[in-house]
Order: C-alpha cells, then sequence, then structure tokens
C-alpha cells in the first residue's frame, strides 16, 4: 500500500515538473518573439531597425534597384504583409500601390504612412518660386512627376518625424517594450539633428561664400 502511494506521489511530482517546465518554455518564447515588421523602401527599413533593435524582425519588400513608382504588388507580398504586425510605406506619392495592399490586409497587421503628420513639399510651387524649372526635363518624359516631393526622408526634419511616426507605433503594438523603443528613437533622433545642424552650417557656408563673391565682383566694378 505504502508503496503504491509512494509511486503515485512520485507521478505526481513528476507531472507537476513537466508542467512547470512547459510553462517556463513557452513564457521564455513568448518573451524572446520578436516584432514583425515589413517596410516597402530602405529609409523605414532603417529607421525600424535603429528603434525596434533586437525586439524587431524587419524585413524589405522591394529588392534594391526596383522601381517603386510603378511597382506591381505580388500575391507573395500581400500574403508576407498578413503574416506582419506592422507594414510601413512612405506615403501614396511614393508608392501609389501602397493603398492595394493595405485594402487587402486581413489579418491583424498594422498599417503606416510614415508621412503621416509630415508637411510635404508642393513641387510645382517649390520650382516657380526658386526657378528651378528645367525646360529640357520640362520635354522630357514625365511619367515620375509628383504634385509633391515624395523623397520626404532626404530632409532630416522629415526624417525625424518619420522616426517619431514609426517609435510611436511599436510603442503601440508592443507595450511592454514602450522604453525600450522610446530610448532608441531618442538617441536615433540626437543622431538626425547632428546631421541636420551639419548640412545647415555647410549651406550656410556656401550661401555666405556665393553672395561675397557676387557682392565684390560689385564693389569692384563701382570702384573702377
Amino acid at each position: 500500500m505504502k508503496k503504491g502511494i509512494t509511486f503515485l506521489i512520485t507521478i505526481i511530482l513528476i507531472f507537476s515538473l513537466l508542467v512547470i517546465g512547459i510553462s517556463k518554455i513557452n513564457k521564455q518564447s513568448q518573451s524572446e518573439e520578436k516584432i514583425k515588421v515589413i517596410a516597402t523602401l530602405f529609409p523605414q527599413y532603417d529607421f525600424a531597425k535603429q528603434i525596434g533593435g533586437d525586439k524587431v524582425d524587419v524585413s524589405l519588400l522591394l529588392t534594391p534597384g526596383t522601381e517603386t513608382h510603378t511597382y506591381e504588388p505580388t500575391p507573395q507580398d500581400i500574403i508576407n504583409v498578413n503574416k506582419a504586425d506592422l507594414y510601413i510605406y512612405t506615403g501614396k506619392y511614393m508608392e501609389p500601390w501602397s493603398d492595394k495592399i493595405a485594402n487587402s490586409i486581413t489579418s491583424n497587421t498594422q498599417v503606416l504612412d510614415a508621412s503621416k503628420n509630415i508637411n510635404l513639399i508642393n513641387e510645382e510651387q517649390f520650382e516657380k518660386e526658386h526657378d528651378t524649372i528645367d525646360n529640357n526635363e520640362e520635354e522630357s518624359d514625365n511619367s515620375h512627376h509628383h504634385e509633391y516631393d515624395p523623397h520626404i526622408w532626404l530632409n532630416p526634419q522629415n526624417a525625424i518625424g518619420m522616426v517619431k511616426n514609426i517609435e510611436e507605433e511599436l510603442c503601440n503594438i508592443d507595450p511592454q517594450n514602450k522604453e525600450y523603443y522610446k530610448k532608441n528613437a531618442e538617441n536615433y533622433i540626437n543622431q538626425l539633428n547632428g546631421y541636420k545642424k551639419y548640412i545647415e552650417n555647410k549651406t550656410k557656408k556656401h550661401v555666405n561664400t556665393y553672395l561675397y563673391s557676387i557682392l565684390g565682383e560689385k564693389i569692384e566694378k563701382i570702384s573702377c
């Protein structure tokens, strides 16, 4: 009888240890599971990696060299996006086909327009104000002419806006690691501000040199 009870207790203990072990493994695998992100282009791909660090698994939708404006999403693209936690695209002016993917999502994939809350530059108005219209360019193929400049990441201030948008979305999806994302975003924004300051200083230096050469020439003519 005692042997039977001892055997039963041993079985219960072994079963309990197995349950505890499986529970720990499940919790560990859940904690190690990364947020899956798909980005259309390299800029937001890089931003997401910088912010997400080792908490995210980021993949690029378009391979380098792919024509962005005329790209046509494949069925596999749509399947991959549906498996992701977050889908990031630059904006409708850069990827006019982005709505096709967004409207095809049937899962819980979150969609982020990285140009959200960013003031876009009207190309035609900019060209008129700064007299940058090239007559030869006007006569060439206008297939890539946009109402607004879609290359928003080229402006450091816009890049910072994109980083903030991605940070916000990652925090919403994975609030458990919110502080981690915020810290990474803050560090990356500091880097971008450094680039912004460098560009501004360089631009200011060239402009001042240009103005000096023009004014110097005029002064010389007046002196003669």
